[in-house]
């Protein structure tokens, strides 16, 4: 008795500590989303620990996006170069060449979202997969406890908590990815394709 106790009371705590973090990350809690270049994206460039940015960004599996990420970035850096030049005599060439960075910029943000966009489509279904999941516990529990049957809650609750850190981990990585679409140091946020329309509340 004293066993199932204790091993009941760890798996609460471990709930407890999951339902804290997946608050306090989770983007599609309660928070604004918007669609650009045709995926949904938070209004708000996510906060990721800097070991697991490390860790991802180290990964060969996701270099294709850091390379687009690290060209956008050195694109954004050349345009602000040519922008703060104040030679009159080049004033004209200067303006071209911003047309043409401008452009760049624009192919490659495209470039940079259908690769982010192909990288999220299996994360994504997991990841909603494991919410449906942890949330359809979440409920038997409720009304299994509503009922006074507590060994059928404890159970559901010992389910929940189980799958709890591959919900962490998807959401994760669903977050890594979406930190390499904001670039705030250089624009405000990505530009939605329609202002207010494409605003969405998860």
């Amino acid at each position: 008795m004293l066993k199932n106790y204790v091993s009941f009371l760890t798996l609460l705590i471990a709930a407890c500590m999951f339902t804290q973090s997946l608050q306090a990350n989770d983007a599609k809690a309660g928070e604004e989303t918007q669609i650009v270049n045709g995926l949904e994206i938070p209004l708000k460039c996510p906060k990721v620990r800097k070991e697991y940015l490390e860790s991802f960004q180290k990964n060969r599996n996701n270099a294709e996006l850091l390379a687009a990420y690290n060209e956008q970035i050195g694109l954004y850096v050349e345009r602000d170069a040519i922008q703060t030049a104040n030679d009159p005599k080049e004033a004209r060439r200067a303006e071209e060449k911003l047309k043409k960075i401008n452009s760049r910029l624009d192919r490659n943000k495209k470039k940079l979202f259908n690769i982010a966009k192909k990288m999220r489509r299996p994360i994504d279904k997991k990841y909603e997969a494991v919410v449906k999941k942890f949330e359809g516990h979440e409920e038997k529990a409720k009304r299994a406890e509503e009922r006074g049957q507590e060994k059928m809650a404890m159970k559901h609750s010992q389910d929940a908590a189980k799958i709890s850190q591959s919900m962490i981990s998807l959401k994760n990585s669903i977050d890594m990815i979406n930190y390499h679409l904001f670039f705030d140091e250089y624009e405000p946020k990505p530009q939605a394709e329609v202002d207010k329309g494409d605003k969405k509340k998860k």
